[in-house]
């Protein structure tokens, strides 16, 4: 029977054997760029595995399949770059990858370096104060922080990183556009950036965790509107926060309005029957105005 179990077990331990990528990360001196983010796509940008480097600059990645793929590299500081691999034998060693100093982003680093740490398995970022001070929603501040490879959009609220979503949470719960918009840049503490995401984060490509400062009693409330020529067009929007005890109360409501005789559809028809051509013509006016209104409780 032993020598029945032995060949299964290199049977089991062949068919899942792995490739491995190894390279390094460095600047343009050479000099190897530590925490500096790897992430490992497929061709159609499909996220597979990502890691972080070491003191040295250098990353190792595991993976179960060969082929072609995408490595995604960034480092604050550092202007992002991508290029093609192809993996075809169990190790496959890398040429270092040089990235660029992004000077505006190397500005950033140098102000408040010390308020960005590598904890574990993501980046924790202490906001400074000229950052918030010039910044209203959490959205701006997040922009104001250039990230490498981020995209901030703070009208609609997308966050993309090399063109892929962001997830966003508040204090560890995925929270929508209108609750990180009204949450205030002062309100918050602390931000965890998981450029690897694991854990709770593990389904996400990445995620920005804003982690808020805590009361006791209290609250605000934050009111917006847009009004357009005419006292029929506009829209308005409110939101407001009560915390009580270690419960959170947050309610958001809107309305919009527009002259509806300014929305108007029209089309015409034409039959051409033998000798008497018919032509029809029809106008369609839109109506109801538009509101919304929701609540959410955190505990």
């Amino acid at each position: 029977m032993r020598y029945f179990v032995i060949p299964l077990l290199l049977t089991a331990m062949l068919a899942n054997a792995q490739y491995n990528i190894q390279g390094k990360i460095q600047s343009v001196d050479t000099v190897g760029i530590e925490f500096a983010t790897v992430r490992l796509l497929t061709a159609d940008s499909v996220f597979i595995s990502g890691t972080t480097t070491d003191t040295h600059g250098v990353y190792n990645i595991d993976l179960v399949n060969k082929g072609s793929y995408l490595l995604q590299c960034s480092a604050m500081g550092y202007l992002p770059q991508q290029i093609n691999i192809h993996v075809d034998k169990p190790t496959s060693s890398i040429p270092p990858i040089v990235l660029q100093t992004d000077a505006k982003q190397l500005s950033v680093v140098t102000v408040t370096g010390s308020r960005i740490n590598r904890v574990d398995n993501h980046l924790l970022i202490i906001p400074d104060k000229m950052s918030v001070k010039h910044s209203f929603s959490s959205y701006e501040l997040l922009d104001n922080l250039m990230l490498p490879g981020f995209d901030v959009n703070t009208h609609t609220g997308d966050v993309t990183l090399f063109g892929k979503s962001v997830t966003i949470y508040v204090d560890g719960i995925p929270s929508d556009y209108n609750t990180v918009r009204n949450l205030r840049s002062k309100d918050i503490e602390k931000i965890e950036y998981h450029d690897v995401p694991t854990g709770r984060y593990s389904k996400d490509y990445a995620a920005i965790n804003f982690i808020t400062r805590k009361y006791k009693f209290g609250g605000y409330a934050n009111f917006d509107a847009q009004q357009c020529i005419g006292h029929l067009n506009g829209t308005y929007n409110g939101y407001a926060q009560i915390v009580k005890g270690n419960t959170q109360y947050h309610v958001t409501g809107g309305y919009s309005m527009w002259d509806m005789s300014r929305d108007v559809t029209n089309s015409e028809e034409e039959y051409m029957f033998p000798g008497n051509p018919v032509t029809e013509q029809t106008r369609t006016w839109a109506d109801a105005p538009n509101a919304t209104w929701s609540m959410a409780r955190y505990a």
